[in-house]
């Protein structure tokens, strides 16, 4: 007798997949079909997981050249995975639905140079979230740079958490407000940077060789890299970096959460901008601070000062 399992064949052609109304709802898209469409309609897609030792019809061949020309990750998993999600035993491939869509990397620097000042006292630095792979520090970071203005985010499709409900929840909704890109390689990235003349200001928290923040002069436009508080910025941003900033701390060095990081680099931002605004002769209205009050209100400024 035979005891080979055999995954039930999948039809090449199903009813269209059913994709929740509210961001907040996770979903999974199960079935080669179901997937395939959702690829063709430009549904954000998280990655793509495919049952470890399943054989390559030419249906699951196709669907994984669309999902690598748009770049989309793809994991090989065992049957457990499958369990412990409690998808279809039937089904050999899986795909996770992210609550908000994603750009290109050149779609979000145009949106963000055109619309990214609107309100601001500067244009905010677009962040890199270079090797985040929690997703409480993905979302805690998306609620730090929303909250400051700069809600322009690009992360690599590699070595990075996934848009979940972990990150909608974490980031208090703020996600909802974010614009998000994902980038094939570091190498593509820093390309692109550097086609659209922005400069690369890497983050770190070794003190030496780099211009403590008290000190640093903000560019406008720049890309602002944050790295994983364990391995930091990697190597390929570090030298391609045109500054290297860090916080003065206390002496025993110890090392900030990266969303608290970016919340004091992005108030340094803010509120230098800020008062290069209040120096500049004034034919308008000034523009608002995060606490609602108008720049010379802003008990901040002469405190920090």
């Amino acid at each position: 007798m035979n005891n080979t399992h055999h995954h039930k064949p999948e039809p090449e052609e199903e009813q269209p997949p059913l994709i929740p109304d509210t961001p907040a709802e996770q979903s999974w898209l199960t079935g080669i079909a179901h997937i395939r469409r959702a690829l063709r309609q430009k549904i954000p897609l998280n990655k793509i997981y495919i049952r470890a030792g399943t054989n390559l019809t030419q249906a699951l061949q196709r669907l994984i050249h669309q999902a690598r020309q748009s770049g989309i990750p793809i994991r090989y998993v065992p049957d457990a995975w499958f369990r412990t999600r409690r998808l279809s035993p039937y089904k050999i491939v899986a795909a996770q639905v992210a609550p908000i869509p994603y750009l290109t990397l050149q779609d979000l620097i145009k949106e963000w140079h055109s619309t990214g000042k609107a309100q601001l006292p500067a244009l905010p630095p677009l962040l890199i979230l270079d090797g985040i792979t929690d997703p409480r520090n993905l979302g805690a970071l998306i609620r730090t740079g929303v909250t400051m203005g700069a809600r322009w985010f690009a992360l690599p499709t590699k070595h990075s958490a996934a848009i979940d409900e972990t990150v909608l929840h974490t980031s208090r909704g703020t996600l909802l407000h974010a614009r998000l890109a994902r980038f094939p390689s570091t190498t593509a990235a820093i390309h692109t940077l550097q086609q659209h003349n922005i400069p690369i200001i890497a983050t770190t928290h070794h003190q030496n060789q780099t211009t403590p923040l008290t000190t640093f002069s903000w560019h406008e436009p720049c890309a602002l890299i944050l790295g994983s508080e364990d391995k930091g910025v990697s190597q390929a941003w570090l030298t391609a970096a045109q500054a290297r900033i860090s916080i003065p701390t206390a002496p025993w060095n110890t090392v900030l959460n990266v969303s608290v990081a970016c919340g004091i680099f992005l108030y340094d931002w803010f509120h230098k901008a800020m008062k290069r605004t209040t120096t500049q002769p004034q034919h308008q209205t000034p523009p608002q601070c995060i606490n609602g009050g108008t720049p010379g209100d802003n008990p901040m400024d002469s405190a920090s000062s």
